[in-house]
């Protein structure tokens, strides 16, 4: 895909400040969106996927340090004052946040939710907002919208929850999406429905989607490149087909294999042993080093760049490295 990216993140630092000091969550991040692309950023639980998004749309708390660059259309997002913020968030940047049953405010009427970032970034009478709310709801896939828009976040069900949090937003047809785990908690037909929701509000809009899940199936059937990350660090990224065929990093080998496969043969799957690190006692070389099966000495005290392997996927391992040499 060419043209200029989108969305442009460089070297992002993210810590959170403790009793002991700052804890490094994300530790030189870097990665870009081009218009209409899809990305997937996976990784186990507590990887910084999350912390991530949010620190694109500046809403982590106040205790957070954050270094690095993230360029919106080429403008620097954590170069600017909130109220500068306000006019892209909701509006040119948009997230379906996890969990929509506690992002949604549970006093407010669905139609006063949706119609939020309408009354912030569009100059529209109360009868332009309602139809806009209604039509969205009808957009999603929600039947009766007249009648939903009246009620509240504890009536509806999951999958209705959840196309409600698509439909806010999307309410001002943002240039980019960032959806966190966004069939997370919903039954196998509804995360469907809500795949193929999202891909056909992505062609009609020409919108880019920065897709984050731990769901490498959901990562195969809906995204063009993947970025895998690990401790806050991303350890390798391509395109799908390259990097799910043929994985380099030990790390992207381990989620690929803990995958259950519906063909063939049933086999035992095979886990990937110990645990992620502490943020607040991190590894000083590969931080995947003291799980990883092929660790060798100068992975536990030296940490590997990103270098570029075959098919253009890049990968921050020291056997990649070796394997470049030769």
């Amino acid at each position: 895909m060419s043209g200029a990216p989108l969305l442009d993140i460089s070297d992002l630092r993210i810590s959170f400040k403790s009793d002991t000091g700052y804890m490094n969550a994300v530790a030189g991040v870097s990665l870009s969106l081009r218009p209409g692309e899809t990305v997937g950023l996976v990784g186990e639980s507590g990887c910084g996927k999350s912390v991530t998004s949010l620190s694109i749309m500046r809403l982590l708390p106040k205790t957070a340090k954050i270094e690095g660059s993230i360029r919106f259309e080429g403008k620097d997002l954590l170069g600017l004052k909130e109220s500068e913020v306000r006019k892209y968030r909701g509006n040119d940047i948009s997230m379906i946040f996890q969990e929509p049953m506690s992002a949604l405010n549970p006093v407010l009427r669905i139609e006063d939710q949706i119609s939020e970032p309408l009354r912030m970034h569009r100059k529209m009478s109360k009868r332009e907002m309602h139809d806009r709310v209604v039509e969205l709801l009808r957009s999603v896939g929600i039947p009766r919208p007249e009648q939903i828009a009246k009620e509240y976040p504890h009536q509806l069900s999951g999958g209705m929850r959840q196309r409600v949090m698509i439909a806010m937003a999307m309410a001002c047809e943002p240039k980019l999406l960032i959806a966190d785990e966004p069939t997370t908690a919903l039954d196998v037909t509804v995360q469907a429905q809500i795949l193929d929701l999202l891909r056909q509000l992505q062609a009609k809009n020409n919108m880019a989607l920065l897709l984050i899940t731990h769901d490498l199936g959901v990562v195969a059937e809906m995204c063009e490149r993947v970025i895998v990350m690990y401790a806050g660090k991303v350890v390798e990224e391509g395109d799908v087909r390259s990097v799910f065929r043929n994985p380099q990093h030990p790390y992207t080998v381990g989620l690929l294999n803990s995958i259950p496969k519906l063909t063939g043969e049933r086999e035992r799957l095979t886990p990937i042993k110990g645990n992620v690190p502490s943020l607040a006692n991190m590894p000083v070389g590969c931080r995947f080093a003291p799980r990883c099966p092929f660790a060798k000495e100068i992975c536990r005290t030296e940490h590997p760049p990103l270098t570029k392997v075959a098919a253009g996927s890049r990968v921050s391992c020291w056997l990649a490295e070796e394997a470049v040499a030769q």
